[in-house]
């Protein structure tokens, strides 16, 4: 059987995870020297939050959350966990609203309920949330920098 008939092969990513670095270095200049930055859209009742975890010499974990100003009970922020490879201009997702260790491919229906390709679809939700930043035009309300 030709493995490109194959059901399971996967997509390549690597295009998706090399936007997502762009965009996301067009929305966060100087993104290597950010530790934390917020930005509110132009009737300030979304905001957007850029929070580093972890910093290393070619990778950095950021936390990007983009939800109401004030608290809600019936919205929750949108939380996306990236990692972000300086050295190979990538982005992935590793972890969506808390859940983490995303697969590539998954049987369905799985006991979680996930897409077959959950991963895919959570890295094009973030392409998707920096677009509409970009075109949002949110401005920066607060920032810190590495010093």
């Amino acid at each position: 059987m030709n493995i490109c008939q194959d059901k399971k092969t996967l997509k390549n990513t690597t295009p998706l995870y090399e936007e997502n670095f762009q965009r996301l270095k067009a929305s966060f200049p100087g993104i290597q020297r950010l530790d934390f930055a917020e930005a509110v859209n132009a009737d300030e009742s979304l905001s957007l939050r850029f929070h580093v975890t972890e910093r290393f010499k070619y990778t950095t974990t950021i936390l990007l959350s983009l939800g109401p100003v004030q608290e809600l009970s019936c919205l929750s922020r949108c939380e996306l966990l990236l990692r972000f490879y300086a050295d190979a201009r990538v982005v992935e997702v590793v972890s969506f609203q808390g859940q983490r260790g995303l697969l590539p491919h998954y049987e369905y229906p799985n006991e979680k309920m996930f897409h077959r390709d959950e991963k895919r679809q959570v890295n094009e939700l973030l392409r998707d949330v920096l677009i509409y930043c970009q075109r949002t035009r949110f401005k920066l309300v607060d920032c810190v920098s590495v010093d």
